[in-house]
């Protein structure tokens, strides 16, 4: 998707090529081309703004880059109930321009970097309320190569429409105590945009009947296997854009 966001149950809280350095690189623009879980493996280059961000050498979230020394993600990666500890810049690594941790042959001008700030939106207290976006700021700025680029941010004024197709791209499922050097590779998967309303049909009445209606106004969500038939598969909502 956009990959400026994370997943969590099914509901999206919301992932150029210049051989100068002076020149100003193009966003959005794919490296060589060839679903996170159940997805397909990204081939190098495919997805160069992409970015695996990891927590005292474990891999907690993904991010996207913006720019040379920015990139988007969600706040809640940043979410600790007992101290303001996982807010600490110092303690987190950014893996920026590679598909299999440990890289591979291609993708040499991979890069690990330690951010230097990390600025949670000053509205954002959980999750579920919205807000869930955040900025990190890199320590220094990344060269842009094929397999590293920016991701095109759009317009204000744009409206996703519903029943388009996105991306969301990540480590491959494996339990967070594998180490990062273990060898993971980036998946890749196509979804499907949905309404806010028809994201809270599905969710109640397929994954979680206890949480009613997580999914607010301004939120994206995306379509996944329960969509695929019941009551919840159209209403008004994805008639028209969000």
């Amino acid at each position: 998707m956009v990959d400026i966001s994370v997943m969590t149950s099914g509901v999206l809280h919301g992932q150029v090529v210049s051989g100068v350095s002076v020149c100003i690189a193009v966003c959005g623009r794919q490296g060589l081309r060839s679903r996170i879980f159940g997805g397909s493996d990204a081939a190098p280059g495919e997805w160069p703004w992409h970015t695996t961000m990891s927590y005292m050498a474990m891999p907690n979230c993904g991010g996207t880059l913006i720019s040379e020394k920015w990139l988007i993600t969600a706040a809640h990666c940043f979410d600790n109930t007992s101290s303001e500890k996982k807010r600490d810049p110092s303690l987190w690594k950014v893996h920026i321009g590679f598909t299999k941790m440990g890289y591979t042959p291609e993708e040499s001008s991979a890069v690990t970097i330690i951010p230097s700030k990390i600025i949670v939106h000053e509205n954002y207290t959980s999750y579920v309320q919205g807000n869930d976006i955040a900025l990190v700021e890199l320590s220094q700025p990344v060269s842009f190569t094929r397999f590293i680029s920016p991701v095109c941010l759009p317009e204000k004024t744009h409206r996703f429409h519903f029943r388009s197709t996105c991306y969301a791209t990540g480590l491959e499922d494996v339990p967070e105590s594998v180490p990062l050097d273990s060898k993971r590779s980036l998946k890749k998967v196509a979804q499907t945009l949905i309404g806010w309303r028809t994201c809270n049909c599905i969710y109640n009445t397929h994954m979680r009947p206890e949480v009613s209606n997580p999914a607010k106004p301004g939120m994206l969500c995306i379509l996944d296997t329960y969509g695929e038939k019941g009551p919840c598969l159209v209403s008004a909502d994805d008639l028209r854009s969000s």
